[in-house]
């Protein structure tokens, strides 16, 4: 059950970057125009991957806890 959990966890987190970037994608759309959105919108995407994602599984394998059980 705990890691059924943590998986909707991890992909209701996903979710959220998502609509987040989206959000900062048509905002920025409607202030500055589609090319800046554009960048905009996936430079938020990957902060938040790198932050939501990619730093706890570095430091996993770095802690060496990269073992499944």
């Amino acid at each position: 059950m705990l890691q059924t959990a943590n998986r909707f966890a991890i992909v209701g987190i996903a979710f959220l970057a998502l609509s987040l970037s989206g959000a900062v994608f048509l905002t920025a759309d409607l202030v500055f125009g589609l090319g800046f959105a554009l960048g905009m919108a996936t430079a938020i995407l990957a902060l938040l991957s790198w932050a939501w994602f990619g730093l706890p599984l570095h430091r996993r394998v770095r802690d060496g806890n990269g073992d499944r059980r």
